[in-house]
């Protein structure tokens, strides 16, 4: 495993879900435009849990990683870090998401992550679906990397070889787009993680087109 592949895995949000209410009003919901899946040929990146279509000509994906891997390939070699999103199909979650469960899950990613800045949270619409929307900025320090091995991402032998905290501390901080959708009554998590604002929109028109392309096998 590379420094630059465990960094991206850090950067995943690592959260305890909780089963939320549902509603249907979505009046006042901001609609996320629907990016055109068919402007690029697609390549698929799956695991046993799911499965998502991407832009081949532009992203590299990476089968059966933890958590599901697809990279901006333009950044994978270079110094800075590597544009990333990941995908995982969390749970059952035969509900719809709605404001509860927006304050629901809102409650939740504050207490455990006290590592990130969050300056979006909010429901939006995707494809007359519901999802949770946030834009944060996460910093390696040692509280996320004690989650990360209590979580399984990875053990300390592994940072070690790699030259250990105090290397993974000095990454800058990440900004991160995290989308939650509801696909076949299953809630999966995108998390897009990118290094410049030029690079936002490119991350958020693949996790908008990865959202409209999953598959989820139970």
């Amino acid at each position: 495993m590379t420094l630059k592949k465990l960094s991206a895995i850090l950067l995943v949000l690592l959260l305890t879900l909780g089963l939320f209410s549902c509603g249907d009003d979505t009046s006042d919901i901001p609609v996320l435009e629907v990016t055109d899946k068919t402007s690029s040929e697609l390549a698929y990146v799956t695991d046993d849990t799911i499965k998502a279509g991407f832009p081949a000509d532009e992203w590299t994906g990476f089968d059966y990683t933890l958590p599901l891997t697809v990279m901006y390939t333009q950044t994978m070699n270079t110094q800075g870090g590597a544009v990333n999103i990941n995908i995982q199909n969390l749970t059952a979650f035969p509900k719809k998401l709605d404001e509860a469960a927006l304050e629901s899950f809102r409650g939740s990613i504050e207490q455990n992550i006290g590592f990130a800045e969050i300056s979006v949270f909010e429901l939006r619409r995707l494809n007359d679906e519901n999802v949770i929307y946030i834009e944060l900025v996460t910093v390696i320090n040692d509280e996320l990397i004690d989650q990360a091995i209590k979580n399984g991402l990875f053990t300390e032998a592994e940072i070690d070889a790699l030259g250990g905290r105090e290397v993974l501390k000095q990454t800058p901080p990440t900004n991160q787009i995290a989308l939650y959708a509801v696909v076949d009554n299953r809630l999966c998590m995108y998390t897009g993680t990118y290094y410049e604002d030029s690079q936002k929109q490119a991350v958020l028109d693949v996790i908008n087109v990865m959202v409209q392309t999953t598959e989820v096998f139970e």
